[in-house]
């Protein structure tokens, strides 16, 4: 059962089960535990997303500071002291709630922190799901269906371009039958894979319902919303498994909503259309 998962994801929800042991004592207790080297290869991707921080301790204030050394760890077993510098963060106990890949539970969570919760679990369906846009094996025909999905691009982000289509297909879908299919031939899109992201989509927006990310993010932003699709969603989603590009504030257990608009197209779906003619 534990190889059917991503590793990081095992990890992350024993972390939040047995908080006070060390991940590597409690994996090596499985009947059938992985390699060493894949235990600390996960650890540090949780510590690389940071929900999980190795080598220090958070003091009351939800501060960092330096793991103790043996010495200073009387009557302890060499497990609790493992233990002692390798704490859950306070984002690592919010992606704890999400049934996803670490990475994607990363980028909803700050979607909810930065008020652009709906846009991100778009970008979430596109990079969980397969490329909506269909590349024929004719060089001409595949030429003008490169062409075709150009006009989706909206930045130097393909996953970007990607999330408008799905977008504008929904509005098509929206119409009718009729309306979608013909919509899907004039862009050279796949109905079929559109179809499998907006369920996809469904089961991201029930997953963060049921972790209250729709509820944090309205008692965040009731009074600032975000525009939907504004800045910020190109740099959550490109390091939705590292440091966050655009946040300039304090860690994120503190919640905060500063965003650097760098070249983040804020067009929206209306600019789109009208572009697209």
């Amino acid at each position: 059962e534990i190889l059917k998962v991503p590793l990081e994801n095992t990890c992350l929800q024993l972390k939040t089960i047995f908080p006070e042991v060390s991940l590597r004592d409690t994996i090596a207790k499985c009947l059938d535990p992985p390699a060493e080297e894949s235990v600390a290869a996960a650890i540090q991707q949780l510590e690389f997303v940071g929900a999980v921080s190795v080598g220090t301790v958070l003091d009351s204030g939800g501060a960092s500071k330096p793991k103790p050394g043996p010495s200073s760890v009387s009557g302890g077993s060499s497990s609790s002291a493992a233990a002692a510098g390798e704490d859950m963060t306070p984002l690592g106990r919010l992606i704890a709630r999400l049934p996803v890949d670490v990475k994607i539970g990363k980028m909803i969570v700050f979607g909810a922190l930065f008020g652009c919760l709906d846009p991100i679990l778009t970008v979430a369906a596109v990079l969980s799901g397969e490329s909506p846009f269909f590349v024929p094996s004719d060089p001409q025909e595949r030429a003008e269906a490169k062409a075709s999905h150009m006009r989706f691009r909206r930045s130097q982000c393909d996953f970007l371009s990607k999330a408008t289509a799905f977008s504008l297909w929904r509005r098509a879908r929206q119409a009718g039958r009729r309306a979608e299919n013909s919509f899907c031939m004039k862009f050279s899109l796949h109905a079929q894979r559109l179809r499998t992201l907006e369920d996809l989509r469904r089961q991201f927006v029930g997953v963060a319902e049921g972790a209250g990310l729709f509820a944090l993010s309205s008692a965040l932003h009731e009074d600032d919303p975000l525009p939907p699709g504004g800045p910020g969603i190109r740099s959550m989603s490109v390091n939705g498994g590292g440091p966050l590009q655009g946040y300039r504030g304090p860690a994120p257990s503190e919640v905060s909503t500063t965003v650097d608009d760098g070249d983040c197209d804020s067009e929206g779906e209306e600019g789109a259309l009208r572009r697209m003619g």
